[in-house]
């Protein structure tokens, strides 16, 4: 049963309460019994008990498994960017401040969601998925990063489909 291995994990901890795998899985065990606050405790212990220990893949695997069940948690999609910069993985990093900036977006926070568009777009400047969403959001500062090369236009027809105008209609044009 679920509590059986509950109760047996946490005797273990007594033994070894800094065993951060066995941290995890009575996280596991935790949110699996439905106790989602005490799930996440127990996982941002293991979580920064690997960080402190400098098993920054293993922490990072941890904060993936939280946003898995929490993904709107601006905070660990902040420790997600934090994690790739000290491991030093650019793929990584511009795949985090994307989830970052898409979880500051949903979470009312539109102009820090821009700045990280931003930054998406600085680190890798033909990443379609930013671009997207500072033309949609911000298409000044789009203007402002590209410089003379602004390409807002590469997107009209998906914002005029958005919007509800027929694909490469112009809104002045006559029907």
């Amino acid at each position: 049963s679920l509590g059986g291995a509950e109760g047996h994990l946490r005797r273990r901890l007594e033994l070894e309460p800094e065993n951060w795998a066995l941290r995890r899985q009575l996280g596991e065990a935790v949110l699996d019994t439905g106790d989602r606050d005490g799930g996440l405790y127990e996982l941002e212990l293991a979580m920064v008990g690997f960080e402190l220990d400098g098993e920054i893949d293993h922490a990072q695997e941890v904060v993936d498994e939280i946003l898995h069940v929490f993904p709107a948690s601006v905070r660990h999609h902040q420790k997600r960017v934090e994690y790739a910069v000290r491991a030093r993985d650019r793929e990584r990093l511009i795949h985090a401040y994307l989830e970052l900036a898409d979880a500051l977006f949903r979470t009312g926070a539109g102009d820090k969601a821009v700045s990280v568009y931003g930054r998406v777009l600085e680190l890798d400047g033909s990443n379609s998925r930013a671009e997207f969403a500072l033309v949609t959001l911000a298409p000044d500062e789009l203007s402002r990063l590209r410089g003379a090369q602004s390409r807002p236009e590469r997107w009209s027809d998906e914002l005029e489909a958005i919007s509800g105008n027929r694909a490469g209609a112009r809104a002045d044009a006559p029907a």
